[in-house]
Order: C-alpha cells, then structure tokens, then sequence
C-alpha cells in the first residue's frame, strides 16, 4: 500500500512543490533499502540464521562506527568542537540508532558467552554507548536508555526472577549513567564536545518545532481522508512526520495502521 501510495504521489499524479529529496533517490531508498530487504523477515528464521545474524551484526555494526567515529573526531584531533557524530550520508539519528541496534545485540549476547567474548561484547557496548551519546540524539539516547533498563531486569534464561539481581543489575546500569554523565561534563569543560545545550532545550529548538507542526499538520491529513489517506508526505513540508504510526495513518489511513498494528 505504501509503494502504491508512493508510485501514485511521484508519477501518477504527482504532488505540487518540492520533496525533500528527488524523487528517483525517494523510490530507491523506499523499494530497494526499505521493502526489498523486509521481504527476507517473510521466512521463519532458524536458530543459526539468528546466530549468523547476530554475529554479522556485532562485526559490521563495529566497523562502521570505527569508521563513524573516525570520520567525527578527525576534526576534534584538528582543533573543531564536536557537535554531532554524522556523516554527508548518514544523519545523526541514523548513527544513534546504528549504536542501539548494536549495543542490543551485544548485550543480548553476553548469556552463554566464554570470559574472551564477553570483554569483545564489553567493549563493543562502551563503543555503542560512545556512538550513541556521540549522536546527541534525543530518541536514539532514550531508546538506549530503556533497552538497558529492560535488558538488566531480564532473567537468564530458565532461572527465576530475583529482586536483588534486578536491583544490583539497575543500580549498575544507574552506575554507567552517572559515569557517562561525568565523562560528558569533563568533556564539555575541556572544550571538546558541545551536547548539553542540545539536550536541554528538548522541544524548543527549530528542528523539534518543525517536527512538532508535521504532526499536526499529518494528524490533520488524516482526519481529511481517514479510510485511505492523503499522501506519503506532510504537504506543507513535503517531508515524512518523522513518526511511523501517525504516517501509516496519513498515508494510507486506518487500513494502513491496521496492518501495521
């Protein structure tokens, strides 16, 4: 429904103004990056393919935020502030993301593992965790936030749940906060990172407002054609809400969020 909704808004009857990006880069993104390879989650996964899985996404994820961070902090070693780790491909809240997929995965990882493999997953978790904050990205940090918190309250597998194991499992992860907090705090004094302000002004600056009118403005194309939406795009943006259950609604209305229910 989406690829025809999306066929119908760029070649059938394509819509006034311009999109945030051309059209062509729009379809091969949508059909090739995003609908093509979910066809794959349409075969049950055995046990190896979860494992093959796993470990591909620990070594790819691990060298493409070598290559992230490489790319960021060159200018921090040439005197530059940071202010977000990206690069001219990939937006911040792609890399932040790209850490929280991998810390995941890793943590997930640590049950069953011998002492090696549990310091590489250590390891690759402290560099996620890099990533991540590096990002300053507000969802990709939450996201993180809450992962970890349900991941420390997890039970090993067959063992019953015990009060003080969750206890001692969140006051750690309380723990790694407050370390990351201070190492941003010293980092922010030294003058080489600038995250906090950022941060702190969550919903005031021009991004989250912007973002803030594409919901309204979704929520009410919406409401003009709720049984089979509007368009693919917020029409006075021509850009997507940046929330995927309210743009199944615009686009392609209830029967669209159904599915995606």
């Amino acid at each position: 429904l989406l690829v025809a909704r999306l066929v119908h808004g760029i070649v059938v009857d394509p819509l006034p103004g311009e999109l945030y990006m051309p059209p062509s880069q729009l379809l091969l993104l949508s059909v090739g990056a995003c609908f093509l390879p979910a066809l794959t989650a349409l075969e049950p996964p055995s046990e190896r393919t979860l494992d093959l899985a796993r470990h591909a996404i620990e070594v790819l994820g691990a060298i493409a935020m070598v290559g992230i961070l490489y790319v960021g902090l060159r200018g921090v070693f040439q005197g530059s502030v940071l202010y977000r780790l990206a690069t001219p491909v990939l937006n911040p809240i792609s890399v932040g993301h790209l850490g929280v997929s991998v810390m995941i995965v890793a943590m997930c990882g640590f049950a069953g593992s011998g002492p090696g493999a549990r310091l590489l997953r250590s390891l690759l978790v402290l560099l996620s965790v890099t990533v991540i904050v590096g990002s300053v990205s507000r969802g990709p940090i939450l996201a993180a936030l809450v992962a970890a918190l349900l991941l420390a309250a997890r039970p090993r597998a067959g063992a019953q749940i015990k009060l003080f194991g969750v206890v001692l499992r969140v006051v750690l992860v309380a723990g790694a906060i407050g370390a990351i907090a201070v190492a941003i705090n010293y980092l922010e004094d030294s003058g080489i990172i600038d995250v906090v302000e950022r941060l702190t002004e969550t919903l005031q600056d021009v991004a989250s407002q912007e973002r803030t009118a594409m919901i309204v403005g979704a929520w009410q194309q919406f409401t003009e054609h709720p049984f089979v939406g509007s368009a693919f795009v917020e029409r006075r943006f021509m850009m997507n809400p940046h929330n995927v259950i309210l743009e199944s609604m615009m686009a392609v209305g209830v029967v669209g969020l159904g599915l995606l229910l």
